[in-house]
C-alpha cells in the first residue's frame, strides 16, 4: 500500500539521499525515474488546477443557450441576426444544462 502524496511526503521523496540507501549502480537509475515521476506530478497538479478553474458543462451549455437566444430574430432586439429562431434548441440546451447540474449526463 502506498502513502498519499502529501506536500510533506513529496518533500521527503525529493530530499532522499539515494546513494546512501542503495548501491552506486542502482541509485542513478532510480534517481532518473524518480525525477520523471516528480515532474509528472507537477504537470498533473497544474492540469487539475486548470480543470477546476474551467466552467462546468452546465455553465457552458447555459452560455451557449443565452448567446443563441440573444441572436434570435423573433425574440430579441438583435441587429446581427445570423440564424432562424433557435427557441427549440435554446430550450433543449437549458434542459440539458439543468440535467447536467443535477448530476446527469448529456
Amino acid at each position: 500500500m502506498s502513502a498519499p502524496m502529501t506536500p510533506d511526503r513529496e518533500q521527503e521523496i525529493r530530499t532522499l539521499d539515494l546513494p546512501e540507501l542503495m548501491s552506486d549502480r542502482v541509485a542513478p537509475v532510480i534517481s532518473g525515474h524518480l525525477a520523471v515521476l516528480l515532474a509528472e506530478l507537477v504537470r498533473l497538479r497544474a492540469r487539475v488546477a486548470e480543470l477546476e478553474a474551467a466552467p462546468s458543462p452546465a455553465t457552458v451549455l447555459r452560455q451557449v443557450a443565452d448567446k443563441w437566444a440573444a441572436h434570435c430574430p423573433d425574440h430579441s432586439e438583435a441587429e446581427d441576426v445570423w440564424m432562424d429562431c433557435p427557441e427549440d434548441w435554446v430550450f433543449e440546451l437549458r434542459r440539458a444544462a439543468d440535467d447536467r447540474a443535477e448530476g446527469g449526463v448529456l
